[in-house]
């Protein structure tokens, strides 16, 4: 029984003793988010492909975790779990990416309503100036 006991502690003892072992150092903490782009201005309807940029306390990137994303104002735009923004109505919010409590500065967003066009094809209303501007035309005399 005491050899039993000696051999139970001997090859208990017999595990990593450090040597030749490669040891994987510990993953530094992410300490920032960044949102790009970082300001934006679309049209309802339109889509806009966010994507965030997570870096350590040493500012390395780090490309392993889930990032989340929010809207501050799901009527004006929803976002989707890959970052896709979809603009919903005319107005303004602000885009953010999460990792667990991090959460990155706010992203500017502006949609902007889609110009109605009369039987024409110019912008319902508005000055002639206006209209042209909106439809990128120039004229030569």
């Amino acid at each position: 029984m005491l050899l039993l006991l000696f051999l139970m502690g001997l090859l208990a003892g017999c595990g990593s003793s450090g040597r030749g072992e490669e040891r994987t150092p510990p993953v530094p903490a992410a300490k920032s988010i960044t949102v790009f782009p970082s300001t934006a201005s679309i049209q309802v309807g339109q889509t806009l492909q966010y994507s965030a940029v997570v870096k350590d306390t040493n500012g390395n990137i780090v490309k392993s975790g889930t990032v989340t994303w929010q809207v501050d104002n799901g009527a004006v735009a929803q976002i989707n779990t890959d970052g896709l923004l979809t603009a919903m109505a005319a107005g303004s919010t602000a885009v953010t990416a999460m990792r667990g409590s991090l959460a990155s500065q706010l992203a500017a967003l502006t949609v902007t309503a889609v110009p109605v066009l009369d039987a024409t094809g110019l912008p319902h209303a508005g000055s002639y100036a206006q209209a042209k501007a909106a439809l990128g035309l120039q004229w030569w005399s």
